[in-house]
Protein backbone atom coordinates (compact mmCIF):
# COMPACT_ATOMS: atom_id res chain seq x y z
CA UNK A 1 0.00 0.00 0.00
CA UNK A 2 2.83 2.37 0.88
CA UNK A 3 4.45 1.62 -2.46
CA UNK A 4 1.26 2.49 -4.37
CA UNK A 5 0.81 5.70 -2.38
CA UNK A 6 4.43 6.63 -2.99
CA UNK A 7 4.06 5.98 -6.73
CA UNK A 8 0.88 8.07 -6.86
CA UNK A 9 2.56 10.97 -5.06
CA UNK A 10 5.62 10.71 -7.31
CA UNK A 11 3.44 10.69 -10.44
CA UNK A 12 1.43 13.65 -9.17
CA UNK A 13 4.60 15.61 -8.47
CA UNK A 14 5.90 14.94 -11.99
CA UNK A 15 2.63 16.07 -13.51
CA UNK A 16 2.57 19.22 -11.39
CA UNK A 17 6.05 20.18 -12.60
CA UNK A 18 5.11 20.21 -16.27
CA UNK A 19 4.24 23.59 -17.71
CA UNK A 20 1.61 24.05 -20.35
CA UNK A 21 2.65 25.62 -23.65
CA UNK A 22 0.86 28.85 -22.72
CA UNK A 23 2.43 29.06 -19.26
CA UNK A 24 5.87 28.35 -20.64
CA UNK A 25 5.57 30.97 -23.38
CA UNK A 26 4.36 33.59 -20.89
CA UNK A 27 7.28 32.80 -18.58
CA UNK A 28 9.83 32.84 -21.40
CA UNK A 29 8.45 36.15 -22.68
CA UNK A 30 8.82 37.71 -19.22
CA UNK A 31 12.34 36.32 -18.85
CA UNK A 32 13.41 37.54 -22.30
CA UNK A 33 12.05 41.00 -21.56
CA UNK A 34 13.76 41.13 -18.16
CA UNK A 35 17.11 39.86 -19.44
CA UNK A 36 17.37 41.20 -22.99
CA UNK A 37 15.26 44.36 -23.29
CA UNK A 38 15.57 47.08 -24.26
CA UNK A 39 17.43 45.78 -27.30
CA UNK A 40 18.54 47.92 -30.24
CA UNK A 41 17.61 45.76 -33.23
CA UNK A 42 18.85 48.34 -35.72
CA UNK A 43 19.60 52.07 -35.60
CA UNK A 44 16.42 53.92 -34.63
CA UNK A 45 14.50 50.78 -33.67
CA UNK A 46 14.44 49.36 -30.15
CA UNK A 47 12.68 46.21 -28.94
CA UNK A 48 11.20 47.17 -25.56
CA UNK A 49 9.48 43.92 -24.60
CA UNK A 50 7.70 40.78 -25.76
CA UNK A 51 4.45 39.51 -24.31
CA UNK A 52 2.16 36.55 -24.82
CA UNK A 53 -1.60 36.61 -24.34
CA UNK A 54 -2.86 33.02 -24.13
CA UNK A 55 -6.55 33.96 -24.26
CA UNK A 56 -6.10 35.23 -27.83
CA UNK A 57 -2.94 33.24 -28.65
CA UNK A 58 -1.02 36.38 -29.57
CA UNK A 59 2.74 36.88 -29.28
CA UNK A 60 3.47 40.62 -29.27
CA UNK A 61 6.75 42.41 -29.91
CA UNK A 62 6.74 46.01 -28.62
CA UNK A 63 9.08 48.38 -30.45
CA UNK A 64 10.02 52.04 -30.02
CA UNK A 65 11.11 54.15 -32.98
CA UNK A 66 13.30 57.23 -32.99
CA UNK A 67 11.70 60.44 -34.28
CA UNK A 68 13.35 59.95 -37.68
CA UNK A 69 12.08 56.38 -38.06
CA UNK A 70 8.64 57.29 -36.69
CA UNK A 71 8.30 59.92 -39.42
CA UNK A 72 9.51 57.45 -42.06
CA UNK A 73 6.87 54.92 -40.98
CA UNK A 74 4.03 57.27 -41.89
CA UNK A 75 2.47 55.92 -45.08
CA UNK A 76 4.83 52.94 -45.23
CA UNK A 77 2.86 50.50 -43.06
CA UNK A 78 2.07 48.16 -46.01
CA UNK A 79 5.78 47.94 -46.86
CA UNK A 80 6.63 47.22 -43.21
CA UNK A 81 3.93 44.54 -43.08
CA UNK A 82 5.36 42.80 -46.16
CA UNK A 83 8.85 42.95 -44.70
CA UNK A 84 7.69 41.49 -41.36
CA UNK A 85 5.78 38.74 -43.16
CA UNK A 86 8.77 37.78 -45.30
CA UNK A 87 10.96 37.66 -42.20
CA UNK A 88 8.43 35.58 -40.24
CA UNK A 89 7.96 33.09 -43.07
CA UNK A 90 11.69 32.41 -43.25
CA UNK A 91 12.26 32.55 -39.48
CA UNK A 92 13.10 29.14 -38.01
CA UNK A 93 13.52 30.50 -34.46
CA UNK A 94 9.74 30.83 -34.11
CA UNK A 95 8.84 27.51 -35.75
CA UNK A 96 7.20 26.08 -32.62
CA UNK A 97 5.10 29.22 -32.21
CA UNK A 98 4.05 29.10 -35.86
CA UNK A 99 3.24 25.39 -35.54
CA UNK A 100 0.86 26.29 -32.67
CA UNK A 101 -0.90 28.77 -34.97
CA UNK A 102 -0.14 31.89 -32.96
CA UNK A 103 -0.83 35.41 -34.12
CA UNK A 104 2.28 37.57 -34.22
CA UNK A 105 1.61 41.20 -33.33
CA UNK A 106 4.14 43.97 -33.90
CA UNK A 107 3.44 47.25 -32.12
CA UNK A 108 5.50 50.33 -32.97
CA UNK A 109 5.52 53.38 -30.69
CA UNK A 110 7.25 56.72 -30.88
CA UNK A 111 10.15 56.82 -28.39
CA UNK A 112 9.50 60.46 -27.60
CA UNK A 113 5.78 60.29 -26.83
CA UNK A 114 4.99 56.60 -26.40
CA UNK A 115 2.14 57.03 -28.89
CA UNK A 116 1.31 53.88 -30.87
CA UNK A 117 2.15 54.53 -34.50
CA UNK A 118 0.96 51.21 -35.90
CA UNK A 119 0.08 47.66 -34.94
CA UNK A 120 0.44 44.81 -37.40
CA UNK A 121 -1.02 41.33 -36.86
CA UNK A 122 0.19 38.32 -38.83
CA UNK A 123 -1.95 35.20 -38.54
CA UNK A 124 -1.59 31.67 -39.85
CA UNK A 125 -3.50 32.74 -42.98
CA UNK A 126 -0.66 35.15 -43.63
CA UNK A 127 2.48 33.18 -42.82
CA UNK A 128 1.57 29.60 -43.80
Amino acid sequence: MKLILSLLLFTASLTACQESFDDRLQRESREFTANQCPLDVEPGTRLDSVTYQPAIQTYTSWYSLSSEYAAALQGNTPLLRRSLLDRLRSDTDHKVLKDHGLTFRYVYRAQASGQILCSIDLTTRDYQ
